[in-house]
């Protein structure tokens, strides 16, 4: 019995707590690797609980092992094959379409995308995008091996594979409920299953002890293949020293470096928000070190204990919570037809009191940046927290802060609920929340959203 590569058959493993799961999982990575060349295959796994199978990351035809601690490499991952089954499917369309490797998901572990033990339980994007590959894939050679226990039986899932290996269960009643009458059971073995479709038994093969040396290159084959592509982890940490300039991080769904460039293409204005602890003074840092390097001058404005007035000594800076907007406007005189930057850290604590002129009140040099012409000239950045401003608890700054929000980039550090996504424009899915690292958060230029982590100065 195998996986039968060039077919359109979609396979499904089932069984309980120690039936054989993960070795069948094993098993199949291990003939795949033994089997085929990057060339050929190219394999990617998730895996729910930690079985071992990350050993076989190393494999040449392996691009990652993803753990179930690790929701923003899996989102990325079934976003791209997503976009593969689409792009294969148009290819094939078109005359002198190119080949290109079968790809091959294996899930240990399928109740990750269906934790029906949530009381707010639904069908979210992923997953829908997820059933969509493994119903569109495996005629353009995108095959998705889902293996899991009793929950991923509930519900639409099994209807979507045409192959069902039932692995024993703790109470047998739960195998046969899913087999046809007249089917005998199979004796309850470790690795012992029966096939839904025809009752044929089927014992899954033992794994060999060590990782499986990968076949020799054919003798006609010509230069070596590209291998599968690489879905890196997002590190915890990066310093800024290590980044080319002007990147601020990495994110992305390549974890490539993040530029921001707030003068030529703009947005030019930034807000950074998140709960204390997340690090948005180190982004108004990384982001006024960012700035001084490419030339632009900086004003940088925030409380006397925050880093950013006391570690630049090439800015202008203005410690305190109380300012006037004649001293902010005195304080930039100096960079009169020059580029520069405002930055402010916990916008949250610092109040603008603007000018008198008559019975008039006079825009701030705060609310002057605002203005789309500015851009190419001034460049506002706003650090803090933009809670108790969106919310309407406060009121200096909120008008500036929401029309941020509505025009620039917006990065949402460690969100952690929907509601707190939503103020800040952001529409996350359960599995996009957290509490840290610190320095990591969600990018958003209009529509587009990414995942980043902040360098370190």
């Amino acid at each position: 019995m195998g996986l039968d590569l060039g077919g359109t058959e979609r396979l499904m493993v089932a069984g309980g707590p120690q039936s054989g799961r993960t070795t069948f999982c094993r098993t199949l990575v291990s003939s795949l690797a033994a089997r085929c060349s990057p060339a050929q295959v190219w394999l990617y796994v998730v895996e729910h609980q930690p079985g071992g199978l990350g050993a076989y990351a190393s494999l040449p035809l392996c691009g990652a092992v993803v753990g179930g601690g690790e929701p923003d490499r899996i989102r990325r991952l079934v976003t791209w094959l997503a976009e593969e089954v689409e792009r294969r499917r148009l290819s094939r369309l078109s005359p002198g379409g190119s080949s290109a490797p079968v790809i091959v998901l294996v899930i240990d572990g399928w109740e990750y995308f269906e934790d029906r033990g949530s009381p707010d339980f639904f069908e979210t994007p992923l997953l829908v995008t997820l059933r969509g590959i493994v119903a569109g894939g495996p005629p353009v050679g995108i095959h998705v091996v889902a293996v899991g226990g009793h929950d991923m039986l509930r519900g639409k899932t099994p209807d979507l594979f045409s192959r069902r290996l039932f692995l024993p269960f703790p109470r047998e009643e739960t195998r046969r409920s899913y087999l046809t009458s007249g089917m005998v059971s199979p004796p309850v073995l470790a690795g012992r299953a029966i096939e839904a479709a025809s009752g044929l038994h089927a014992q899954i093969c033992l794994p060999p002890e060590t990782l499986p040396a990968p076949p020799a290159p054919a003798r006609h084959s010509r230069e070596p293949s590209p291998g599968p592509k690489p879905f890196p982890p997002l590190p915890a940490t990066v310093a800024l020293r290590d980044l080319p300039a002007p990147a601020i991080g990495l994110g992305g769904p390549d974890v490539t470096p993040v530029d921001l460039d707030l003068f030529d293409l703009g947005p030019h204005l930034v807000l950074v928000s998140g709960p204390s602890g997340s690090g948005r003074s180190n982004a108004a840092l990384v982001m006024a070190t960012v700035l001084l390097r490419a030339g632009v001058r900086v004003l940088a404005v925030g409380p006397p204990r925050s880093p950013l007035v006391r570690s630049l000594p090439e800015a202008r800076a203005l410690a305190g919570t109380a300012f006037t907007d004649a001293a902010l406007r005195e304080a930039v005189e100096a960079f009169e037809g020059e580029r520069y930057a405002v930055v402010v850290d916990d916008f949250d604590q610092v109040t603008v009191t603007p000018r008198e002129q008559g019975f008039d009140t006079l825009p701030t040099l705060v609310q002057d940046i605002l203005a789309p012409s500015e851009l190419g000239r001034r460049a506002l950045v706003l650090c803090g927290d933009a809670t108790p401003l969106l919310e309407g608890h406060r009121r200096a700054l909120a008008g500036e802060v929401s029309e941020v929000v509505r025009s620039g980039v917006r990065f949402v550090l460690t969100p952690t609920s929907r509601v707190h996504a939503r103020e800040h424009g952001v529409n996350l899915e359960p599995d996009q929340f957290f509490g840290g690292p610190v320095g990591r958060g969600y990018m958003g230029v209009g529509r587009r959203l990414e995942l980043v982590q902040f360098a370190g100065v």
